[in-house]
């Protein structure tokens, strides 16, 4: 699930490949800044809460399995691309339009709104 910073990721258990698992590294990149955050799972984990995200932004998130072999690298997940909510600045409620009744197929009406301000 997804909230306006944080994203819950779940995954089924791999097999172990050769030698146990010890851990997974859950990654959830923002695709408009490049960057990473990392968050560190127990082998018997099957999901990870990934927080303090921008909101409003597209994430893609890969996870990796580690064991003494090694790091599964990408080869674990296909990227999974998730949304975290968009809220608006502290006092700042979103606008609700009037209800707009009596409008027929000859009325012309002209809408103008501002870009959010993190944009």
């Amino acid at each position: 699930g997804e909230t306006s910073s944080s994203i819950t990721v779940t995954w089924g258990v791999p097999a172990a490949n050769g030698a146990p698992l010890q851990r997974y590294l859950v990654y959830a990149c923002d695709d408009s800044t490049h960057t990473c955050t990392v968050v560190e799972a127990a082998a018997d984990a099957s999901s990870a809460n990934v927080s303090g995200l921008a909101s409003g932004r597209n994430f893609t998130v890969l996870v990796e399995t580690l064991n003494s072999i090694g790091s599964s690298g990408n080869a674990s997940s296909a990227p999974v691309s998730y949304t975290t909510h968009d809220v608006p600045m502290q006092g700042y409620e979103p606008y609700r339009a009037p209800s707009l009744e009596g409008l027929d197929a000859t009325t012309n009406i002209h809408v103008m709104w501002l870009p959010p301000f993190d944009n």
